[in-house]
């Protein structure tokens, strides 16, 4: 509990708002400190939290200032309750928002979940995100409105999204029940037209978009009048940050990071470096008090005037001290010990990390190379310029997109001309048909072979070939070719 938390009395908090203990029940009086406890430790004043969380955990009894006020909130720009997160100008055309939720617990098929997103799941979003960030410097989008699987032009440019840590939110079940639920919360880096927008409350809501074949928040779309799947407070200012290392937008730097988006090596990492210290203090103070008793017992044998002959117990009490440094020597051994066995686990855990990676990677990419070849031959036949064709690749990392894309040139797209007059198959001719039974006479090869020339014939024409010949003409022709005239 911090100092902060630590002088807080339900009854002394309920009085300083206007109320008193008998107005709730012990229940509701629990709720209510423990609210006002989690409001208090995020930074709220006692006077701000306390009507927040009764509003939250007895509803029925708060006051309508407490309850439904929108001048509740000492924000910037737009008086309406909401998330208040902290912000900063970072100097550089951008704001920092601080630790905004972005993404819940969902059932398995909610929202096309292919299985239950819970706080591993989240987590694992997290660790991605940091991970691409500090090793590949790259972040997610955030934009104004979703992206569309067909579109005339993508959404606003509107920053940077970061998910740093999971926490508990509150977010409303089936039953309608506010619940405490596991949420990945991140910083934004907005633009300034964007962060405008924000203030004046034209963008309260925001709802990730995730490749669930990714298992990643690829963006983060801030909403105007469509309501989010998760009702998070609305988007909303509060307290500007001044101090310089709070507005940076890297892991590193960020107050609200710590501990929970630290990688496994790093926590190992911290956690020896820990142990290390403190065994280290713990041998120097050992070795400390041995050298005062000693000095201590000089001292005694010094100014003593009945000291007599040295009992059998003085050798035992001076060799103490390098018993100790013995023992403190075994101890530093078996630390060392322990320490080597989980760096082995540590890399062991690392190589198997890397080559998964690789093998999904791997099966990844045979996949997308698998997807374009089936495009490729669906679009076989058809005027399709090399352009074009190339944005197959952009497309293949998603199967839906890459279909509704091969659907869309499929429909757009012309036939490819035949090669050679021979290509042109057309509809078959009948012997009966007057061109082709002028040649009958020719005999049955002749007719079947002036059919098909027939049609080949009609075939260009209804194409719009340029056949300077008659039918007739044509038919003999290519019969004469064939050596099959007499």
């Amino acid at each position: 509990m911090s100092v902060k938390t630590a002088k807080l009395d339900i009854k002394e908090l309920l009085t300083s708002a206007g109320y008193t203990t008998n107005a709730f029940t012990s229940a509701e009086c629990a709720a209510i400190f423990d609210k006002v406890t989690s409001l208090v430790t995020e930074g709220r004043s006692t006077s701000e939290a306390v009507p927040i969380a009764i509003s939250i955990c007895a509803p029925a009894k708060a006051r309508s200032q407490a309850a439904g006020s929108f001048e509740a909130d000492a924000v910037k720009g737009i008086k309406i309750r909401g998330g208040a997160y902290r912000w900063q100008d970072t100097k550089d055309g951008y704001f920092t928002v601080f630790d905004v939720p972005l993404f819940s617990e969902l059932s398995e098929g909610t929202k096309g979940a292919p299985e239950p997103v819970n706080k591993g799941y989240l987590e694992g979003m997290v660790r991605t995100a940091q991970e691409r960030y500090q090793l590949g410097n790259y972040c997610g989008r955030a934009f104004i409105g979703h992206h569309k699987d067909i579109e005339l032009a993508p959404p606003t440019m509107a920053g940077y999204v970061l998910p740093n840590r999971v926490g508990l939110a509150k977010i409303e079940n089936a039953a309608g029940e506010m619940v405490d639920s596991w949420t990945a919360f991140g910083n934004l880096k907005v633009n300034t037209a964007t962060f405008e927008k924000i203030k004046h409350g034209d963008l309260p809501g925001t709802s990730v978009e995730v490749p669930w074949s990714k298992k990643r928040i690829a963006g983060l779309a801030l909403l105007g009048s469509r309501p989010p799947h998760f009702e998070y407070p609305n988007l909303t200012l509060g307290d500007q940050v001044t101090e310089p290392a709070s507005a940076s937008f890297q892991a590193q730097d960020d107050p609200i990071l710590k501990e929970d988006a630290m990688t496994f090596e790093e926590m190992m990492a911290k956690l020896n470096e820990s142990f290390d210290v403190k065994l280290a203090k713990f041998q120097t103070e050992i070795t400390a008090k041995f050298a005062a008793k000693a000095d201590d017992k000089k001292a005694d044998d010094k100014v003593s005037t009945e000291k007599v002959d040295p009992l059998p117990v003085e050798p035992t009490t001076k060799a103490k001290p390098e018993e100790d440094a013995k023992l403190s020597l075994d101890q530093a051994q078996i630390v060392a010990m322990f320490a080597e066995r989980d760096a082995k686990i540590a890399g062991l855990e690392a190589d198997n990390k890397a080559a998964k990676a690789a093998e999904e990677k791997r099966v990844a990419e045979q996949a997308k190379a698998d997807r374009i070849l089936k495009a490729e031959a669906e679009l076989r036949g058809l005027i399709v310029s090399p352009d074009i064709k190339s944005q197959l690749a952009v497309f293949a990392h998603d199967e839906k997109m890459l279909g509704i894309y091969v659907a869309t040139l499929k429909k757009t797209s012309q036939k490819a001309p035949p090669m050679s007059e021979a290509d042109f198959a057309g509809t078959p001719v009948d012997a009966s048909d007057p061109t082709v039974s002028k040649f009958s006479a020719m005999g049955p090869d002749a007719v079947e072979k002036a059919a098909k020339f027939a049609a080949q014939y009609r075939e260009m024409k209804r194409l719009g070939w340029k056949v300077t010949s008659t039918e007739e003409d044509y038919v003999k022709f290519h019969l004469e070719s064939t050596k099959l005239t007499a």
